[in-house]
């Protein structure tokens, strides 16, 4: 199924390249997926043996930003989260490691930019190679790069699956950052206008204020259930009916896409 999902018009597979340690190219169909371990000087003979009618780029940790040069008649860059503030736009230091903290002082080190927005922008326009199309995953993002960068973006956001909702009374999950951007101070203000109708479990950690114990001070139908791993996503989704997304703004929106794969309901916003 995975293999079909991959396969394009005629016969052409979709390989998805990742980089690897050690010196070896490896082509494989790992759990179904066609995938190219790639050690990170070896793309050019990836190229060169799979001869690609099309190259997308998404996100660019640990590739050198060369790359972005490959000949090939077809290129799309997906923007992503980090290309809005990092001078090299792959959120990976001059010491191979990656990079969450950006400040003045560490980005003028690592790459000779300022964080401030005049110096990034031309940093990135000037790494900018040709593309033929340019891609972002939300509006927020498609915004930012016209307004700031001028940099035309299709909005392409992958659709969720349809599936039947469960026949018992509804839970409602939010998996998340706690505050006014992640929209959770609007998602209480509505939720409160349910009257008790379905049952709001909150994994995120909220702060103390707004904590009565186990719930939101306030309500009697809003559970905190506290912040969680990734690993564990799967076994907490089948806590819930549904999710929601209420984020103001966001750039890629990736809680919206584990839970969809996971064949969660998503009620988003469409910031």
């Amino acid at each position: 199924r995975v293999r079909t999902l991959n396969r394009l018009a005629d016969g052409i597979l979709r390989y998805y390249v990742y980089p690897v340690e050690g010196n070896s190219i490896d082509i494989v169909f790992e759990n179904g997926v066609p995938a190219v371990k790639c050690p990170v000087g070896a793309f050019g003979d990836v190229l060169g043996r799979l001869k690609p009618s099309k190259i997308e780029y998404h996100h660019l940790l640990r590739w050198p930003l060369d790359i972005l040069n490959a000949p090939c008649p077809n290129k799309e860059l997906w923007l992503h989260d980090s290309f809005l503030w990092c001078a090299r736009y792959h959120s990976v230091d001059k010491e191979g490691v990656v990079c969450n903290t950006p400040s003045p002082k560490k980005c003028a080190d690592c790459s000779g930019e300022a964080v401030e927005f005049l110096e990034k922008k031309r940093a990135f326009l000037a790494g900018m190679p040709k593309m033929q199309r340019y891609v972002a995953n939300s509006a927020y993002t498609a915004k930012y790069a016209l307004e700031n960068l001028g940099i035309l973006c299709e909005v392409v956001e992958p659709k969720g699956a349809s599936l039947p909702i469960y026949p018992r009374k509804k839970r409602v999950g939010y998996f998340g950052g706690f505050g006014i951007v992640k929209g959770t101070p609007v998602l209480l203000k509505a939720w409160r206008m349910l009257k008790g109708e379905a049952q709001l479990l909150m994994f995120c950690d909220v702060p103390a204020e707004w904590r009565v114990g186990r719930k939101i001070a306030g309500f009697t139908d809003v559970l905190v259930m506290g912040a969680y791993r990734r690993d564990d996503l799967p076994d907490l989704c089948n806590l819930v009916d549904l999710a929601v997304v209420p984020s103001i703004n966001e750039s890629y929106g990736m809680v919206k896409r584990e839970l969809e794969s996971l064949g969660v309901h998503v009620i988003a916003t469409d910031a």
